[in-house]
């Protein structure tokens, strides 16, 4: 049975309206998205829109029928997906308009709401000196949405405050970190508005690799928010010289691979061993596989 109803087939897997490209071939309709099991950012999740199957060709690889991922994701029986899924091939779809290029040179607006009220970190939190904590205003959240979550403010390239991402304090309750709900963070770069003018910066994935590399007198760094980057991050950096620090791990190298499409400079990459990852870098370790004084030239 044919899918019609593309966008409340997006709706059902949490992927935003539109947010897909036309895949079709004579053999089958097909359309291309962000994948949402591994909450993907590029179009690398085909859906056969004429057999309802579906394969990731990124870093998850699934694949199968979408009925099941239907239920797996809404949390409901398969004979309810089913009953979703054909609603979707008697209500038509309104005509796919194509959306205009992406300005990458807008910044991501800046976020209204005010970050949740709490108290300055007097002592070290992860490695990490109260200096430090100051400088990029972590702090603990007592508010009532977010009480007991250690908040990281996260600004665009101009500097404007657009939102944060959150720890837990515990380390055994999933899922340990979320983002602001409406931040993009494929749009942002963290810690770029400070950097930007280094001919030369290293990238890390997470914001504690960043804070530790500061705090190990290293400044030239930033952080994609994740092992991929977006096409708005590429566009960033494209004027820059890399050295790229992702973690040895399946997603970190799957990142490291993809780098390459974007055609940027990348001077360097390193590459950990297994048991090390750069949030967790004593002095020692920073100075044996990072410090290059060179890389701190404007």
């Amino acid at each position: 049975m044919a899918i019609i109803n593309i966008n409340r087939l997006l709706e059902l897997l949490k992927i935003e309206p539109d947010d897909y490209k036309e895949d079709s071939t004579k053999m089958c309709r097909a359309i291309r998205c962000p994948c949402p099991i591994h909450h993907g950012i590029d179009y690398n999740f085909w859906i056969d829109l004429d057999n309802e199957g579906y394969q990731c060709h990124s870093i998850c690889h699934r694949g199968g029928k979408i009925t099941d991922l239907v239920a797996e994701i809404n949390n409901i029986e398969i004979k309810e997906a089913r009953a979703l899924m054909n609603n979707l091939s008697i209500v038509i779809n309104k005509p796919h308009q194509k959306r205009p290029p992406e300005d990458y040179s807008i910044p991501f607006p800046a976020c209204t709401i005010p970050p949740p009220p709490g108290i300055i970190l007097t002592n070290q939190y992860k490695g990490i000196d109260p200096k430090f904590l100051s400088q990029f205003n972590i702090y603990l959240s007592t508010g009532e949405d977010w009480k007991g979550w250690y908040i990281f403010p996260i600004h665009n390239e101009i500097g404007e405050y657009v939102g944060f991402q959150c720890r837990r304090s515990s380390d055994y309750i999933e899922p340990k970190y979320q983002f602001m709900s409406g931040l993009k963070k494929s749009k942002i770069i963290y810690n770029y508005h400070r950097v930007k003018t280094y001919k030369t910066l290293y990238i890390f994935e997470g914001i504690k690799s960043v804070v530790l590399a500061y705090q190990h007198g290293l400044y030239n760094t930033a952080s994609i928010l994740g092992s991929d980057m977006s096409r708005k991050q590429a566009y960033l950096l494209k004027n820059h010289h890399l050295i790229v620090c992702l973690d040895n791990d399946a997603a970190g190298r799957v990142g490291i691979n993809r780098l390459t499409k974007y055609n940027l400079q990348i001077d360097k990459i390193i590459t950990l061993p297994p048991d090390i990852e750069f949030d967790e870098l004593s002095q020692e370790e920073h100075n044996k596989y990072l410090y290059d004084p060179w890389s701190n030239n404007q």
